[in-house]
């Protein structure tokens, strides 16, 4: 044989062969990737279910109301003297949410028809002690909340008053102005 075919023989020759070092970091690297993607596979079926959803729900917090503003309107309502006095009004209407508001703007015509009825079935003389004005606006709490089921269902009501705290859709009225003249 030649040098030169001697050559070849040996380069051939190394690039058949590894070492077996190299065979075993292979095997290692394998066996490595193995058992992390095992770990991974227990973790998100087994181990994870914690992490993604809690063993204790948390209670979903009560939505903060939502506070509308109406415009103020005059009323002629009698004394107990029989003279009539002027009343001018406006009530800010706590509600449990702002889509609740959108339907108080819907049928605003009629709230405000059954809020001069309310005020009719009172005296002047009434709006002028806190207590009348606490039985003017508990009436007119039932009466809004009566009027606004009728209107829109019980159905309705239920699903805008949801989380709120007493189920009810006219929740407070705020007198914002109340001048009797």
């Amino acid at each position: 044989m030649s040098d030169i075919d001697q050559a070849a023989t040996l380069e051939l020759g190394s690039a058949r062969g590894r070492s077996p070092l190299m065979k075993w970091v292979v095997v290692a690297v394998a066996g490595l990737l193995l058992i992390g993607g095992a770990g991974a596979a227990w973790y998100f079926f087994f181990g994870g279910r914690e992490h993604v959803a809690p063993k204790e729900a948390k209670q979903a917090e009560a939505p903060l109301p939502f506070f509308l503003d109406l415009k103020a309107f005059v009323v002629s309502m009698p004394s107990t003297t029989g003279s009539s006095h002027f009343v001018q009004i406006a009530v800010s209407l706590q509600l449990p949410r702002a889509a609740a508001g959108e339907m108080v703007n819907a049928l605003l015509p009629e709230l405000q028809d059954t809020m001069r009825q309310v005020l009719l079935a009172f005296k002047s003389d009434d709006l002028q002690s806190p207590d009348g004005v606490n039985k003017v606006r508990a009436a007119m709490i039932e009466r809004l909340n009566k009027t606004m089921t009728t209107v829109l269902g019980p159905e309705r009501i239920a699903r805008l008053t949801e989380g709120s705290a007493d189920g009810a859709f006219v929740q407070n009225v705020l007198f914002t102005t109340l001048i009797v003249e």
